[in-house]
């Protein structure tokens, strides 16, 4: 029995624009930015019929993604919401071991400002270190992640900074209620507890 011979047909009846070609790069606005052209681009009349053998795959797959991004902001709200509270704690704790210093710092003459300074500089230092480990940690992921997709959006660093200004305003505002507390504290109250 003679074998079945393969008949191709096109997606859509048009005039292919761009060839195929793994040497030339062509600028992809989308993406914006170089690369090679790993497909045909075929441009049709409006409203032309598109073949399909797959139907609904292509929505399938966005809508994995779509539940995949759906859990991972989740986590993140409560992944945040959980280490603000332990900051809290961490600042509360800290404060109440540090109220005799504060209080004979201020005897000594320092300023509100200062004794602000003095107990934030810590926790900065803590967020500044724990942004230098998880922004590596966080490329890697992400280069995980997106290793099987066709294309991928270029990774701007203004992502970086905008959670590293997220986090830290959130981290920031925890603490600073209770460092103001404990500025303010008058030096004698402070004694007397002691």
């Amino acid at each position: 029995e003679p074998p079945v011979p393969l008949v191709y047909t096109w997606p859509v009846k048009g005039e292919v624009v761009t060839e195929y070609s793994m040497e030339t790069l062509l600028y992809d606005e989308t993406m914006g930015d170089w690369r090679v052209h790993t497909g045909l681009d075929i441009a049709a009349a409006p409203g032309a019929n598109v073949l399909s053998t797959a139907a609904g795959t292509v929505t399938a797959v966005f809508d994995d993604d779509r539940r995949t991004v759906h859990i991972y902001t989740t986590f993140s709200v409560v992944a945040i919401v959980i280490s603000c509270l332990g900051l809290l704690g961490l600042s509360l704790f800290d404060i109440q071991r540090r109220r005799r210093e504060i209080a004979l710092r201020k005897v000594h003459g320092a300023t509100v400002h200062q004794i602000f300074g003095l107990l934030m500089n810590r926790y900065v230092a803590i967020m500044a270190a724990a942004f230098a480990v998880s922004i590596p940690l966080t490329l890697w992921l992400i280069h995980l992640y997106t290793a099987d997709f066709a294309t991928c959006a270029p990774i701007s660093v203004w992502l970086f900074l905008a959670a590293a200004l997220l986090t830290g305003g959130i981290s920031i505002g925890a603490l600073y209620v209770q460092v103001r507390r404990a500025a303010h504290i008058p030096p004698a109250e402070a004694m007397k507890r002691e």
